[in-house]
């Protein structure tokens, strides 16, 4: 008498026991998963970081980074992730955030920003607006971050930008001017100046875009810090057009320099926007296209080099008015010791004229020998260098300004010289150059605004993963920043009543983070998003939180319509590693 029915599709359901009703922070979750998606960010992730969800673990590590901002403190993830709806759900111990950091290898750092550069330009249209599409100018430059570790590889005593005394590791950053975006970025030895890294860097730039559906043409934009010879003929040899602030110390450079010194007067050079005398002149430089180590150059090719030189008046007046304050206040100082020393020589051995009547030939020459001693023995502590460097002393020892030195000192000053092989005008390549400050915003963004001073990390492997979390986190708040900045200029942003500008990203972070996701088993939904908080989401150009959401994603960090995190509610999720 026993009849078997198939079982409904709601029964399934009511077998799993009823989980309580929770409330957590989302608002911040859904902004920047949305940012991810919009950026490409999200995709690169899953296309590398796919198995055992490690896609989902590390984009959580990031928001974390950028909502708390503890600088990476991994101990506070735990109780941060039971407060704060996350992509990954289940809380994260010590242990398994280290083995999750560890699997960040260089290889999968590599394959990511492979991806990552794939997925840019997939979003450049919508995303970075960019009038030339394959045409990239990266700004290029390099920072130090102090370490308290004794077992990081790279830790090495250096020129510490931070001037902490501790031993440090650098970091290289590659950003898109246009956005700001960061593109590329590696960690290297401490000990290693800036200039020999471009070589390696070519070589990486070209297995990122090795596999890209457009390959851009890279324009490289750098300080002083970069320029060397090889640096520029290697960038020659790979094909890359560069914009490089050269240094004034190589004797081809000072010869373009003193060609059209004659032309810093010319006010039809003046340009009134950048109070600067602009002037261009080409020059012919030659090069070894296939050098062989341990053989002389053979520099049969040659490429036409645009070489722009800039004369700022106000740092010329500015720096001649400090040298010579300088100067005059060591030589008043330097004066006055000698003037005493001739007071006490003349009370010593009385009137010049009466005791010369008395004394021997020899005794006068002794005197005089004393005299000179004392004068050569001045020293008028830290500022004595101004004396030696740009004084000339008279017959009695006193200190005169020598007018030759002065004016070879300032022989530079206010002289700027960019090179390059793209930029045919001045004015083009001046904006260019100062661009690049991209790349110093990201620094900060990374030292201070997410506080990433330090890679607190004790071994190596742990190391790799810190790097690509405070990457990612570095990429979002630059997006944010430049999407604020944009919004602020629009219409709206008038209609709204509300300053951007009077908030930091952080406090803005903070403000989304108050809006609370109500979740449980079938679904959730959030609080209800007005006033400021939607004006917060348009100017990030985020949509508003969906009010009911049902079966939770996990996260949404990918542009497709269907994509492969929508799963169940976080409650009926299985925890594979333990499993």
């Amino acid at each position: 008498g026993i009849e078997f029915k198939p079982l409904e599709e709601e029964i399934p359901d009511r077998l799993v026991t009823e989980r309580p009703v929770q409330k957590k922070l989302a608002g911040a979750y859904w902004a920047i998963s949305k940012a991810m998606a919009q950026t490409g960010i999200g995709n690169a992730l899953k296309q590398v970081f796919w198995d055992y969800h490690r896609d989902l673990k590390l984009a959580s590590v990031v928001m974390y980074m950028l909502i708390k901002r503890n600088g990476g403190i991994m101990h506070h993830y735990p109780p941060f992730s039971k407060l704060h709806y996350l992509p990954w759900p289940n809380e994260l111990n010590d242990h398994q955030l280290g083995s999750l950091l560890s699997h960040v290898t260089y290889d999968r750092l590599i394959k990511f920003f492979n991806a990552l550069g794939r997925e840019y330009y997939k979003h450049h249209e919508e995303l970075f607006k960019r009038k030339q599409p394959q045409r990239l100018i990266l700004a290029l430059d390099s920072t130090s971050i102090s370490t308290y570790s004794k077992e990081l590889p790279n830790a090495e005593w250096g020129h510490n930008k931070d001037g902490d005394c501790l031993k440090q590791i650098n970091y290289l950053l590659l950003c898109d001017e246009l956005t700001g975006m960061p593109v590329f970025g590696k960690m290297y030895k401490g000990n290693v100046v800036d200039c020999s890294t471009v070589k390696n860097l070519i070589s990486d730039l070209a297995i990122i875009f090795e596999k890209a559906e457009v390959k851009p043409e890279l324009i490289f934009t750098t300080d002083r810090g970069y320029e060397s010879t090889d640096n520029m003929e290697n960038f020659l040899r790979n094909g890359h057009k560069f914009i490089i602030r050269s240094k004034i110390n190589t004797k081809w450079v000072q010869d373009i320099v003193d060609s059209v010194r004659d032309k810093f007067a010319d006010e039809n050079l003046h340009d009134e926007f950048t109070k600067q005398y602009m002037i261009t002149t080409d020059v012919t430089y030659k090069y070894d296209p296939n050098p062989i180590p341990g053989k002389r150059k053979n520099n049969s090719e040659s490429v036409k080099l645009y070489a722009h030189v800039y004369f700022d008046e106000e740092v010329f007046y500015r720096r001649r008015e400090n040298l010579r304050f300088n100067i005059n206040n060591a030589k008043t100082i330097y004066n006055a010791e000698i003037k005493k020393i001739h007071e006490e020589y003349e009370k010593a051995d009385g009137n010049k004229s009466k005791t010369a009547k008395g004394t021997t030939s020899t005794e006068n020459k002794a005197n005089n020998s004393t005299l000179a001693e004392k004068i050569a023995a001045v020293n008028i502590g830290k500022i004595q260098s101004f004396i030696d460097n740009y004084c000339c002393l008279d017959s009695e020892g006193y200190a005169l300004i020598d007018l030759d030195k002065f004016k070879a000192r300032l022989k530079n000053a206010g002289v700027m010289i960019i090179l390059s092989n793209v930029a045919e005008t001045a004015s083009s390549a001046y904006a260019a150059y100062f661009r690049r400050m991209t790349v110093e915003r990201n620094f900060q963004n990374f030292k201070f605004a997410l506080d990433f001073d330090r890679p607190r990390a004790s071994t190596h492997s742990s190391l790799q993963g810190r790097f690509l979390c405070e990457f990612v986190a570095s990429a979002i708040y630059v997006l944010f920043q430049n999407r604020i900045a944009t919004y602020e200029k629009t219409p709206e942003a008038k209609e709204d009543h509300i300053i951007l500008s009077n908030l930091s990203l952080p406090r803005i972070i903070e403000e989304l983070n108050t809006i609370m996701l109500t979740c449980y088993k079938n679904g959730g939904y959030f609080d209800e998003v007005c006033g400021k908080y939607r004006t917060l989401y348009k100017a990030l150009q985020i949509p508003l939180p969906e009010s009911f959401i049902e079966g939770i994603k996990d996260f949404d960090m990918t542009d497709e319509d269907t994509s492969p995190y929508e799963k169940e509610a976080p409650d009926l999720q299985i925890n594979e590693e333990e499993l």
